[in-house]
């Protein structure tokens, strides 16, 4: 029987002009999670990726966020 727990998701979202692409990854808290968040924003902001422009033409955007929700737990056989 599969067991639910809660967890909380780093949201990442990566917007291009051809794709919206959405990822998630788990952490046990919500403390983890927002680290993770301001790492990668340091990180996009020194490699300037939150916006690349090429001309007027925005090449890629990302977005994080941390929601709460439930992950799958399988019993191991």
């Amino acid at each position: 029987m599969v067991k639910w727990v809660s967890a909380w998701f780093l949201v990442i979202n990566i917007y291009s002009p051809n794709k919206h692409a959405v990822y998630t990854i788990p952490f046990q808290s919500e403390q983890e999670c927002k680290k993770e968040v301001l790492k990668r924003l340091k990180h996009d902001a020194g490699n300037e990726i939150l916006s690349v422009k090429f001309g007027s033409e925005v090449k890629e955007r990302r977005s994080y966020s941390c929601d709460k929700g439930q992950l799958p737990v399988y019993p191991v056989k």
